[in-house]
């Protein structure tokens, strides 16, 4: 009756590809097997260099706002030149360690983010911060918006 999980995804009982069969109100089903799965559900993969370095090309996709995405729609988080050497620097800064393939947040990453929501500064960790500059510096270059305006 209800579209449950499906729901999160946007979609309703009575979709062409839904996988589940529409089901009147009083209308008796029959059980046929029922299997039990002691299973267990497991986490996102961690990132890898070069996923990490996908990823950062790709943040502007993650962002809601129209105008933001299409400033970062190109550029992502940094410059192709810049990326490796922002994981670097926070790899020597000791926010992430190498475990093999894997990059691991550390301690002192989960503080710094705990530290920046308890001083209501949460925008520093979100992509949109780096749209809405790009965007801004976009507007700079074509004289619509003025350095101090931005700087402030």
């Amino acid at each position: 009756v209800k579209p449950g999980w499906l729901a999160v995804y946007g979609k309703d009982v009575d979709d062409e590809d839904a996988n589940l069969v529409p089901v009147q109100p009083g209308e008796v089903v029959r059980t046929e097997s029922v299997d039990v799965k002691a299973l267990q559900t497991k986490p996102p993969a961690r990132y890898t260099e070069a996923t990490l370095l996908s990823a950062m090309e790709g943040a502007g996709k993650l962002i809601d706002d129209d105008e933001l995405r299409e400033a970062m729609a190109e550029k992502g988080l940094g410059t192709p030149a810049t990326r490796a050497a922002t994981i670097e620097g926070l790899i020597s800064e000791k926010y992430m360690l190498r475990e093999g393939r894997e990059l691991i947040p550390t301690a002192k990453a989960f503080q710094l983010m705990t530290l920046l929501r308890g001083l209501e500064v949460e925008d520093l960790t979100k992509p949109e911060l780096t749209g809405d500059w790009e965007s801004k510096l976009a507007a700079m270059e074509k004289g619509k918006l003025k350095r101090e305006q931005f700087m402030a």
